[in-house]
């Protein structure tokens, strides 16, 4: 594993232990309070459409506890809050992971203590450390994303492996 590598992966440790990533759903209540008025139209539409199954002939009570035991499952899943965990590997991948996670790396943005490692690491680059400097001197941020593709992406590959790291 190449050092540059090792430090992005360090940076999404910090970034997942930082926001309690660990891919596990969570109750969360902030639905209910940023979208009040919703959690209220579903309730009262629950209790028209409810009243309309018993009074229709069509429908009986069983239909009723089913659309009863559907409306809360699907009201429980709006209280419950998942966030994925980094990974340097989903960092380029378009596939049903960007669904799940969104494409995170585009947005997220290297810590000041990473890019300075990066910066003073000797096993590094100077191109990759140039790079750097004028992607921050231009956006005044550098994300994830930025430095996969000077580094990493496979469609480049215009800096070789051992440029990244020292072959021991």
């Amino acid at each position: 594993m190449n050092v540059l590598k090792e430090i992005l992966e360090r940076d999404l440790d910090r970034i997942n232990k930082a926001e309690k990533r660990d891919g596990k759903p969570h109750f969360n209540s902030q639905f209910l309070k940023n979208h009040l008025w919703l959690c209220i139209s579903m309730v009262l539409s629950y209790i028209l459409l409810a009243a309309l199954l018993i009074y229709s002939p069509y429908f009986g009570l069983i239909s009723l506890i089913i659309f009863t035991v559907m409306f809360v499952v699907m009201a429980g899943v709006l209280l419950f809050d998942i966030k994925p965990i980094y990974k340097f590997e989903d960092i380029g991948v378009l596939d049903l992971r960007v669904c799940y996670n969104g494409e995170w790396y585009t947005f997220e943005k290297i810590s000041d203590e990473a890019v300075d490692e990066i910066r003073q690491h000797p096993a590094i680059a100077q191109e990759i450390k140039d790079e750097i400097d004028d992607i921050i001197h231009k956006k005044q941020e550098i994300h994830f994303y930025d430095v996969y593709l000077m580094a990493f992406d496979p469609a480049k590959k215009t800096i070789s492996m051992s440029q990244l790291s020292p072959q021991s």
